[in-house]
């Protein structure tokens, strides 16, 4: 016996061996976790957040927008708040139809629940952009009034953006035409019915130095610089500022003249908000205390603030992720086919296994393992946001998808039931043309898919995968030559086929009511093990009866060391010749009956295919390598690299 060492656990009270002593004195106490993560998580508990998610149905719901809406959930459920649904249809002209129904119902299969929304309302709706048309056109005539927005009569995209880069070329030259018209010229315009949007009116101290501008001419008053706004969430806090106006002015020798201020949109021609006005103005009335939005968004964000402090609302916390790139470095977006959710869904991804890959996606944990249920992670979540770049890649999905479906296998629950169904529906299309087998007509298809299905559970990912590797359940097999895996370099003797031919034979034995688990499993340990087939005179010869035995322990004693090592030897001849035999008879079997094909234990392929399909793929196989189309012996390792085996009896069963 070994002797364990314990010792008095101070403060625990009880009696630890010493390896627990030092995993204990490392651990970190609740109250120096939360020390630790003080700077991502002590604010979520001082106020109830309210979050927003506000797609726009140009499109599908995709990877990235999955996750900002998963953030934004997750960050209201952890501080005890509420999330909100908005859909943002302003721009009637890229609306895709049923692209908003589409929307709901992928949030909703993901897991994703809001508090308010354009489907259940709530105290300051409506939800829809559209909607609330009066209320932002209101607004833009505030920025109007009070200087920050001016009549833009470049309407077209193409020539404000044509106009801009050609006076920004002419020396001491303003870029902005239309913010310096006479305010008579432009009530005018308008007054004529000539087409204009409405401009945010930026400028900085840069600007104004440079072009000596005391006031607008159009409004009369000073326009404010763009405004330094920190960026309060993530990892710590950043400041940013578009223009860094503040350090021009201080030291206008270090510092590089700005970019040339776009002036944004904030109403069309046709008097709709663009994103950058409705926004603001949502999630003022809407209460919106925490923005969580992708990286590409920080350009126009010290715009924003500088609408909020135009308006005189205090500007709600922002946090800025990393933007998703594929493998190859690429963008992801909602061009991108592949990453949409419903075409995760329809390839039997489960909603669990996503959110679970999704909230990795830019957010770290200090849990021991990647898997995650929504409780866990919405007790788990933080601000360890990161905004350097994210490659998607899909092994991590795969891999959580196993775990995920193993463990919903276990549960046996509703949404296997559905993946089940998913799988017949596709099951058709997947498995080559062709009537189905007899042996397979008269079963409940429905039945025998989920059978296949919880016996190769634990290599589940996608539909498409698991039919292809699965395939010899639905379809008759076509056998070629049967290849003998390589002989075991500590005991070369081969194994003849014949040999594995006679052992299949066995299976004869068991009846249609007898062929279940249970019995076929026992035939499988007797004919490893040499209690029937050919194996057993193997073992006879080797194996020493239970006499030699006794007697070998008696007199032990008398025996001459060339005598213990002789016996010795003899059972390690009789170890490695049923290794050899196990190897090659689940090598056999699995050529047989599945094309030698990876997926479910040899065990799983006997009870699903029943006794007849069986015997009548073992027939087939003993006609091909009785007729030449197998090799009589085993290769030696000389011959040919080891392979993996079967796994041994106790893993198959």
């Amino acid at each position: 016996m070994f002797r364990i060492q314990a010792l008095r656990a101070r403060s625990y009270g009880e009696w630890v061996c010493r390896s627990c002593a030092r995993r204990i004195s490392t651990e970190s106490s609740p109250a120096e976790l939360k020390l630790k993560n003080n700077i991502h998580v002590h604010w979520l508990r001082q106020k109830e957040l309210r979050t927003r998610f506000a797609p726009s149905p140009t499109g599908h719901l995709h990877l990235g927008s999955l996750r900002t809406a998963l953030f934004n959930f997750l960050l209201a459920k952890a501080s005890g708040g509420q999330f909100i649904l908005r859909i943002e249809d302003t721009d009637k002209k890229r609306i895709v139809p049923g692209a908003e129904e589409q929307l709901i119902e992928d949030l909703r299969w993901a897991g994703i629940k809001w508090d308010e929304g354009p489907d259940i309302g709530g105290p300051y709706g409506p939800y829809k952009q559209s909607e609330r048309t009066a209320l932002y056109q209101e607004h833009a005539k505030h920025l109007l009034e009070s200087g920050h927005a001016y009549r833009c009569f470049c309407v077209d995209q193409q020539t404000y953006d044509r106009t801009q880069k050609k006076r920004a070329s002419i020396p001491g030259e303003h870029i902005h035409i239309c913010a310096e018209l006479p305010r008579e010229e432009v009530e005018e315009r308008a007054a004529q019915g000539e087409r204009h949007v409405l401009r945010l009116l930026v400028n900085t101290l840069h600007d104004l130095e440079r072009f000596h501008l005391g006031t607008n001419t159009t409004t009369g008053q000073v326009p404010s610089e763009l405004p330094v706004y920190r960026d309060t969430l993530g990892r710590g806090q950043r400041e940013w500022n578009e223009t860094h106006a503040w350090e021009a002015k201080q030291a206008p020798e270090a510092v590089p003249a700005p970019k040339l201020q776009e002036h944004i949109v904030l109403l069309k021609s046709d008097g709709m908000p663009t994103y950058h006005l409705a926004n603001v103005v949502d999630d003022h009335f809407m209460g919106i205390t925490t923005v969580v939005r992708g990286k590409e968004w920080m350009q126009y964000t010290a715009k924003h603030v500088y609408m909020y402090n135009a308006f005189g609302w205090k500007p709600p916390d922002f946090a800025h992720l990393g933007l998703l790139h594929d493998e190859k470095g690429e963008k992801l977006s909602k061009r991108n086919g592949a990453t949409e959710i419903s075409a995760f869904r329809d390839r039997g991804v489960l909603p669990q296994a996503l959110v679970n890959f999704v909230a990795l996606l830019g957010w770290s944990h200090e849990e021991r393992s990647d898997y995650m249920q929504m409780s866990k992670l919405i007790k788990r979540f933080s601000t360890r946001f990161t905004r350097a770049k994210i490659t998607v890649s899909l092994n991590k999905l795969w891999y959580l998808q196993k775990l995920h479906t193993k463990e919903l296998a276990l549960a046996d629950g509703p949404a296997i039931a559905r993946l089940i169904d998913q799988i017949c529906d596709d099951l058709p299309t997947q498995i080559k043309e062709g009537p189905r087998p007899d042996w397979l007509a008269w079963r409940n298809i429905k039945m025998h898919v989920r059978k296949v299905f919880l016996a190769d559970v634990k290599n589940f990912t996608q539909i498409d995968n698991f039919l292809s590797r699965n395939e010899y359940f639905f379809a008759p097999i076509i056998l070629s030559h049967y290849q003998p895996p390589p002989c075991d370099k500590h005991h070369p003797d081969p194994i003849r086929v014949s040999d594995l031919v006679a052992a299949a034979d066995h299976f004869k034995q068991l009846s249609r009511e007898n062929w279940m688990k249970e019995h076929l499993s026992a035939l499988l340990h007797d004919l490893i093990n040499g209690e029937q087939g050919p194996m057993k005179l193997v073992s006879e010869n080797l194996e020493m009866t239970y006499t030699e035995r006794e007697d070998f322990e008696k007199q032990q004693l008398n025996f001459s060391l060339e005598d213990l090592n002789a016996a010795d030897k003899k059972n390690k001849d009789l170890a490695r010749r049923r290794r050899s035999w196990n190897r090659a008879l689940y090598h056999y079997l699995r050529w047989a009956l599945a094309e030698g094909k990876t997926g479910p234990s040899v065990l799983d392929i006997l009870d699903i295919l029943g006794r007849d399909e069986t015997l009548n793929r073992l027939a087939q196989a003993a006609a091909l390598v009785g007729s030449g189309g197998g090799k009589g012996d085993q290769k030696g390792p000389a011959d040919q690299e080891d392979e993996v085996s079967e796994p041994a009896m106790t893993a198959a069963v």
